[in-house]
């Protein structure tokens, strides 16, 4: 897994690579991403992912099987 960084270097994406390096698919949506952690099964990846608006950053849970995301936590105003 690789995470690139876009036009906007917040923006970024996480992409499947194989061995040589070769682009094997995109996981989720581009983001406004930070620390991230595979899990050992390979299922899931947690992603720190930061709301501008809110000026909060979460961390968030991806089902690679399903492609989606869901909030782990919650930052309280």
């Amino acid at each position: 897994m690789y995470r690139s960084a876009g036009g906007d270097a917040d923006i970024r994406e996480l992409v499947w690579m194989d061995r040589t390096g070769k682009r094997l698919g995109v996981l989720g949506k581009p983001g406004m991403m930070g620390s991230l952690a595979l899990s050992p099964d390979e299922k899931q990846v947690a992603l720190g992912i930061a709301d501008r608006q809110a000026g909060t950053s979460d961390i968030w849970i991806l089902d690679i099987a399903r492609g989606a995301t869901s909030r782990f936590t919650f930052v309280l105003a």
